[in-house]
């Protein structure tokens, strides 16, 4: 508080009010201004809404009252908690529940959100809105590459409440197939080869894919091994069968990466001559 030469002025009572509009009081309090004119006072809203500020001098025996105000919109801040139900899986169905909640943990509705959702090459892989319906909203996804998804989701500053933003990396896995390709017929002796190949659920080949390949006739094992595909997904295994008999052949990948475990076999009858 200053005189009419803008001299501050010490010592002199001032009441601080809060209204929020229309006429609710907050908040009151009468401070001593100090040697440079100015008083601080300290509150909290507890509410969002129209509040307007109140400076009140009531003047002395040689000075007359003043009075100042400013009116403040105060929003509330809105937190955003991103939860996924299951393990994301490409080509399933995957459900996305977005919580949305004030400063106090209460939740909000009829909030508008959107979600954005990235795949590891940064391209959008899926996007959607809506309204929150008792404090939360859920998205179905499916997922369509494995590896590191971003989700994304927004609320734009609406009504009381604040902007807000949260974001949630997740892994997605995708089950491989395992296929097993050779020969039709067997006849001894004869020299055999298999083609094992892993393909996504696109059915393009996936390599560098750890596989395990056991091979028995009579249920004696021959093949025992483990194998990398190679860039189109696929290895090639051979062996000489000199005599008859029952051929299985069990291939199976253990989880690696974004692939979850993956299986397949097979059995042939190798013919005499």
């Amino acid at each position: 508080m200053v005189d009419s030469e803008g001299v501050p002025l010490g010592s002199q009572p001032i009441t601080m009010q809060v209204v929020l509009l229309p006429d609710t009081l907050v908040f009151e309090e009468t401070l001593m201004t100090n040697q440079t004119g100015i008083v601080t006072a300290s509150w909290s809203p507890e509410l969002a809404g129209e509040y307007c500020f109140y400076a009140t001098f009531d003047g002395s025996q040689f000075r007359g009252g003043s009075a100042s105000s400013f009116e403040v919109f105060i929003r509330d801040t809105t937190t955003l908690d991103i939860q996924i139900t299951s393990t994301p899986k490409v080509g399933a169905v995957c459900t996305i529940l977005v919580d949305c909640s004030d400063h106090t943990g209460t939740s909000i509705s009829g909030l508008s959100l959107s979600i954005v959702i990235r795949d590891t090459l940064n391209r959008i892989v899926y996007t959607n809105s809506g309204i929150s319906s008792d404090g939360s909203i859920s998205f179905d996804w499916i997922p369509l590459y494995r590896g590191v998804d971003t989700i994304t989701v927004n609320s734009v500053r609406q009504g009381l409440f604040e902007a807000a933003s949260e974001q949630e990396y997740v892994d997605v896995v995708e089950q491989p197939i395992i296929l097993i390709d050779s020969d039709s017929d067997f006849v001894a002796p004869i020299f055999i080869e298999f083609t094992m190949t892993v393909i996504d659920q696109s059915e393009q080949g996936i390599g560098g894919v750890l596989i395990n390949i056991q091979v028995s006739i009579d249920l004696d094992i021959i093949i025992n091994q483990q194998n990398q595909t190679d860039a189109m997904g696929s290895f090639v295994i051979g062996f000489y069968c000199s005599h008859p008999g029952n051929m299985s052949i069990s291939v199976y990948s253990d989880e690696q990466l974004w692939l979850l475990p993956a299986i397949n076999s097979s059995s042939e009858f190798i013919y005499g001559s």
